[in-house]
């Protein structure tokens, strides 16, 4: 079996709080390559991370997950 590996970030990460039903979540932002932002964080007792081309689509994507999420 390979051995899980960590990521590479090419930029500082940060936290960031994002609204899931009239909620603040903290989450972790971080640059991954060039062109790729993860947003990675803990909802309702599960893990994530979304990717997007920027910061704020990283962030708008995990929201969406946890928002749909926490719909059902």
């Amino acid at each position: 079996m390979a051995q899980k590996t960590e990521e590479q970030v090419i930029g500082p990460a940060y936290e960031r709080s994002v609204a899931v039903w009239g909620r603040l979540q903290n989450i972790i932002v971080y640059q991954k390559s060039k062109s790729v932002w993860v947003a990675t964080g803990k909802y309702m007792g599960e893990n994530h991370q979304s990717q997007g081309p920027a910061a704020n689509t990283a962030a708008k994507r995990w929201q969406q997950w946890a928002t749909y999420k926490g719909n059902g």
